[in-house]
């Protein structure tokens, strides 16, 4: 299932704001502009999934955080994400004994919370399109939405002629119970609430900081990368044990790093595990994580994150903060080959990569004339293809504050 769109309404610094995704995405503006609100939208909805709204609203810093501070209570929380299922076609047999083939098209899942002392569900409703093709004829699109009111869950449906609702969704699958403070997103058992679940609880939001090699001192912990990198040394471990993920790393990081021989995962002080590295000026010579640059350890975070540790959607903010502008250049490469296979949001102020990003995968983030944050496209403006027209770089339109 993958996310096509992200919509906020009073939520942190936007006042409305639409997001629509791509399999890369680069984020960019001034501080203060609503990047790390916008990422903090998809972290909401992901914590829900995970955890369920108390714990949601708690990371986020409560209510009073959640909401814009320009409108307060004068306006319901609101966030709706736009999602596809996979394009697989699932065959219905109905009472008469035909046959039709379902295929799945957008969902949407939309929620309002109110601004009251706790938060209180004001819209919960999932909506799902479909088309139905019975042998021989066109396909005819349906729909079923789902909706959540009060301690009751409502189907509404819109089938094409000849399909019972009966049929479409047998009543067994309809007896979920959900409480009025709860949110459909919370249930494990709703269905078809699990596949959305499922799909925003494999968001990743990926920040490493510049003292990332003095947290590399894990002695257990999860194989699968942490959102800081603090278990840097036991993904790259897992990754480095198997030849062909071996072989596809070390090339991969040579084409940042070409002065890299070698990458180990051994035993250090304590029994921690310890990434050591050769280069081709001391061969066989191998160093320990601390001789090196934080950026150099950050590489190889964001490479296990990029190809190594698949999710629904990864979100990088600021990846190159620490590397020389051509590095940064050629990781930019690797994000948009890494989006073939997972979606990225990237989020940065590095300028070597907003001159290699294609225009039209630009999103800046900025204020408008009220403080809230709005979101625009380079590419749908014609001042800057004027300029890209006259040869000047997208990011040296974002030097000159012109973007």
């Amino acid at each position: 299932m993958a996310i096509t769109a992200l919509t906020l309404r009073n939520f942190r610094s936007f006042r409305e704001a639409e997001l629509r995704l791509q399999p890369f995405l680069l984020l960019v503006g001034r501080n203060a502009a609503g990047k790390s609100n916008l990422i903090h939208g998809f972290l909401f909805l992901r914590d829900i999934a995970r955890t369920g709204l108390a714990n949601a609203i708690s990371l986020q810093g409560g209510l009073a955080y959640l909401q814009n501070a320009g409108i307060a209570c004068g306006r319901d929380l609101g966030v709706e994400v736009e999602l596809t299922l996979p394009v697989r076609m699932s065959p219905l047999a109905l009472p008469d004994g035909r046959r039709v083939e379902i295929a799945p098209g957008t969902c949407t899942y939309a929620f309002a919370l109110g601004c009251d002392d706790r938060a209180k569900a004001r819209e919960d409703r999932f909506v799902m399109r479909f088309s139905a093709t019975a042998p021989g004829c066109e396909p005819v699109p349906g729909s079923m939405e789902l909706v959540h009111e009060g301690d009751r869950l409502r189907y509404v449906f819109d089938l094409p002629p000849g399909i019972d609702e009966t049929v479409f969704l047998p009543p067994v699958l309809r007896e979920a119970r959900l409480g009025p403070d709860a949110l459909m997103l919370e249930s494990p058992t709703l269905y078809p609430m699990g596949l959305v679940r499922r799909a925003l609880g494999l968001i990743s939001c990926y920040e490493f900081g510049p003292h990332l090699t003095r947290r590399l001192d894990l002695r257990t912990g999860r194989a699968e990368l942490a959102e800081d990198g603090a278990n840097a040394a036991i993904a790259l471990g897992r990754v480095l044990a198997h030849p062909d993920s071996r072989r596809q790393f070390l090339a991969l990081l040579r084409d940042l790093l070409p002065f890299i021989e070698d990458v180990v995962v051994g035993d250090g002080p304590g029994g921690a595990p310890e990434i050591r590295v050769a280069e081709v000026y001391a061969p066989g010579r191998y160093l320990p994580a601390e001789a090196l640059s934080s950026g150099t350890v950050e590489l190889f975070a964001l490479l296990v994150a990029l190809f190594f540790s698949p999710r629904e959607l990864a979100i990088f903010e600021e990846p190159a903060a620490r590397l020389h502008p051509l590095v940064a250049g050629r990781l930019v490469g690797l994000m948009r080959e890494a989006s073939f296979f997972q979606p990225l949001i990237v989020s940065t102020q590095h300028p070597a990569v907003l001159r290699n990003t294609p225009i039209d995968a630009v999103c800046l983030v900025s204020r408008d004339t009220d403080g809230y944050s709005v979101l625009s496209r380079p590419a749908d403006r014609a001042d800057i293809q004027a300029f890209l027209e006259e040869q000047v770089d997208l990011d040296e339109l974002f030097l000159a504050d012109l973007l």
